[in-house]
């Protein structure tokens, strides 16, 4: 009986240190550390308010890669943030740093890019995006400011910078290879870009305050600029 008792004892220890062993594996202990990454990373995004979905096309999926997004948030509080893929190789990036900050982003196609940067307090940025190859840019600081790009289309190109206090902007781009830049200082300045066709161009600065200036193209080939407030 003793015999038996100690083979017993001997297998369960022989198998308790074979399940020891077999955690510490790299590939065991590498697995844990994705887990543990995971997992962090969900907590820290839902104490930012951080929402990311992602979707690739399923006729791409012998190929493509899945889209990239960044998302940095560091000091301030109430910071809402918002991404949706779809399609491939497509690049958003937010980062926050204010407080009631609010930043959406939303792709669909493929090789688009879209940053918003956001500073100050009771900011609202929007990016849409559909189509191939668009950049879209929303920088914001100060207080107050909306700000708001729409592309469709391809390779269409949009920066949009806001500073001062409550300054708001729209960019709406359709076609291929369309350019505008909007620049806001000041107080309770508008603006508006238009585009609608293809190789058209467009800028509009506004330095002073209530300014309110708007760019309508509908075309190919046209070129618009606009400065207020200009010392």
């Amino acid at each position: 009986m003793n015999r038996e008792l100690n083979r017993k004892l001997n297998r369960e220890l022989k198998r308790r240190a074979q399940s020891e062993a077999w955690s510490d594996q790299p590939e065991v202990l590498n697995i844990k550390n994705k887990l543990a990454t995971l997992l962090l990373a969900l907590l820290i995004a839902i104490g930012f308010g951080l929402v990311v979905t992602q979707k690739q096309d399923p006729t791409g999926m012998a190929g493509g890669d899945l889209s990239d997004f960044d998302e940095l948030a560091d000091e301030g509080s109430d910071q809402h943030a918002e991404v949706e893929q779809y399609g491939e190789d497509n690049e958003a990036s937010i980062s926050q740093t204010g407080d009631d900050v609010t930043a959406n982003i939303y792709q669909d196609g493929e090789d688009n890019e879209a940053a918003i940067n956001q500073s100050g307090r009771d900011q609202l940025a929007s990016i849409h995006q559909e189509g191939e190859d668009h950049v879209a840019t929303i920088t914001q600081s100060g207080e107050g400011h909306v700000g708001d790009i729409s592309q469709l289309g391809e390779d269409n190109l949009a920066e949009l910078t806001q500073s001062g206090i409550s300054n708001e902007a729209s960019i709406a781009q359709d076609g291929i290879n369309n350019h505008t830049a909007v620049d806001q200082a000041g107080q309770l300045n508008v603006a508006s870009v238009d585009q609608q066709g293809n190789n058209n161009k467009a800028e509009i600065t506004q330095l002073g305050n209530n300014g309110n200036a708007g760019v309508a193209q509908y075309g190919n080939n046209m070129k618009a600029f606009i400065v207020q407030g200009a010392e």
